[in-house]
């Protein structure tokens, strides 16, 4: 049929399920993949100064150029056309070229974050878009082409989807997907829920909750002068916690993440200094008192590198809670919020479950939570919890009543042993 550029023209003009599927076997190679994203996060979609020089050497014309000027042609096209052993067009490594394309993406109200892969590839870079809605989403495309598909729960949720045109629109999501993401040039990270919708409505791969309040300003342009807190204004999505934070040892002012770094692949191995800040602002409520109160003594509570991070003055009781327990031999650690949903609280179970290699025996219809005040509290005094979907949120509400009057004063706040009925 031809040569090599030829049958990429077909492919690309008309049968790109097929491209799909070549590039997907391409992409396996772990040096190509690594080489390819590098790419993606340093230049800009469709170069057109690559597609016209790609357009012009196999442009048909009909008086063909001698031999001789074909080659100095192909040779001045070379520069900027892929190479065809490897497939990437390398752009410059300068800093002048990659300030370009953050500042060509800051113009057009974009930014590029990168998702943190669980294994030993490279971060995954994605364009983003911060909006003033409720939920952060994610496109299916990203989902599925990015291998995150695994990491899916299921939801019920109705969702604003910001539209280019202007304006919102309201659509039901089935699925989620928590992902721990970081902005360019900086290795601390942010962990949220992204509910998953059409890539068709977004116009880029992420849409970052923001409060509507700030002016959008972006860290890859400028120096970040609010913290995470005063940009992002979101609903808890728990995370969990494999240290129990009260015999850890955390700087007063730059809280460290609490998982255990040598658990973690060794691309993982990072500060994670300001996921708990984000996990403090997600309980922010904006019917909540406003004025600011630092509280540097508590975990959840702390600063922003760059400035104070003021809070909503907060009951006692609020705050994330430690539940330690047993299930058969399996020691339980999770924290939740009280103040978040049932479905909320039963997600982070769930997460620590498939951590511990328990979810092949996760069914909810059929698990209880008994709940203490602590280990050595009687068993005829321990709070009766179902899991079961629909159950668990109508109950909650006298369930966190219970727990907000018998939680310890110390982590871990709450023990619970998981009863499983017969199935």
């Amino acid at each position: 049929m031809g040569d090599r550029t030829t049958l990429v023209e077909k492919l690309l003009d008309g049968y790109r399920s097929k491209a799909h599927e070549l590039l997907m076997d391409y992409l396996r190679n772990e040096k190509i993949r690594t080489e390819t994203e590098q790419y993606i996060g340093q230049n800009e979609p469709s170069s057109k100064r690559v597609e016209e020089a790609f357009e012009q050497q196999h442009k048909p014309s009909r008086n063909l150029p001698r031999r001789s000027d074909l080659s100095l042609q192909q040779g001045r096209i070379r520069k900027d056309i892929p190479d065809a052993r490897n497939g990437l067009y390398t752009p410059s490594n300068s800093a002048g070229s990659v300030k370009s394309e953050a500042s060509s993406l800051a113009s057009a109200g974009l930014e590029r974050i990168y998702l943190i892969s669980c294994d030993e590839i490279e971060d995954q870079p994605v364009t983003s878009r911060s909006e003033p809605v409720k939920h952060c989403l994610i496109g299916d495309r990203v989902v599925n082409n990015r291998s995150l598909a695994a990491n899916k729960i299921i939801v019920d949720e109705r969702v604003n989807v910001p539209l280019r045109s202007g304006g919102q629109k309201s659509e039901k999501a089935t699925t989620a997907v928590s992902l721990t993401w970081r902005r360019r040039k900086e290795f601390t990270t942010n962990v949220d829920t992204f509910y998953i919708v059409s890539a068709l409505l977004l116009g880029c791969d992420v849409i970052l909750s923001s409060d509507p309040t700030l002016n959008r300003r972006f860290p890859s342009e400028v120096e970040e002068v609010q913290s995470p807190q005063e940009r992002y204004d979101r609903r808890g999505f728990v995370d969990i916690e494999e240290v129990d934070p009260a015999s850890s040892q955390y700087p007063p002012a730059v809280p460290l993440h609490s998982y255990p770094q040598n658990s973690l692949p060794p691309n993982m191995q990072r500060t994670y200094d300001i996921t708990q800040a984000f996990r403090s602002s997600q309980r922010m409520r904006s019917g909540e008192p406003s004025a600011p109160v630092l509280h540097p003594t508590r975990i959840e509570h702390g600063l922003s590198n760059h400035a104070p991070t003021p809070y909503a003055a907060q009951e006692p009781s609020s705050g994330l809670l430690h539940l330690a327990g047993l299930w058969d031999k399996t020691p339980i650690k999770i924290s939740f919020d009280p103040e978040a949903l049932g479905e909320t609280f039963f997600q982070a179970f769930s997460q620590w479950a498939v951590k511990r290699k328990r979810d092949g025996d996760l069914d909810r219809q059929r698990m209880t939570l008994w709940l203490k005040a602590s280990k050595n509290m009687p068993d005829d005094e321990a709070y009766e919890l179902s899991l079961k979907e629909g159950e668990l949120e109508d109950l909650w509400e006298d369930a966190v009543k219970w727990i907000q009057e018998n939680r310890g004063p110390k982590a871990p706040h709450l023990y619970a042993i998981v009863e499983l009925e017969a199935g």
